[in-house]
């Protein structure tokens, strides 16, 4: 019995993380959640993204592991602070390309 509520309480905990990654996504899209680069749409292949290629030094900041979804909540806790973007993966792999071999940073 304490694993079917313990199934039971994952599932309703994996919601709320989509539900809130919708939120937070939606926020910084302007409405329905996209990529700013390529415009795919596809919430499975969306993310956030640091528009000044600060996410690392954010991470120093904080005392906890503050990616993905616990960003998002962190965002939404903080009424949604500039400097964010929702890119796709593939977006946002090519902005750290770009960032790091054409750019040499």
């Amino acid at each position: 019995m304490a694993y079917k509520n313990l199934k039971l309480r994952s599932i309703t905990f994996a919601k709320r993380r989509q539900i809130v990654k919708y939120e937070v996504l939606s926020h910084y899209s302007n409405g329905k959640p996209k990529c700013a680069y390529c415009g795919i749409d596809d919430l499975v292949v969306l993310c956030l993204d640091h528009i000044n290629n600060d996410g690392a030094e954010q991470r120093r900041r904080f005392s906890y592991n503050n990616t993905g979804v616990t960003l998002c909540y962190w965002l939404r806790k903080n009424n949604y602070p500039e400097g964010y973007q929702v890119l796709c993966y593939n977006c946002n792999a090519h902005k750290e390309f770009e960032r790091v071999h054409i750019n040499g940073l």
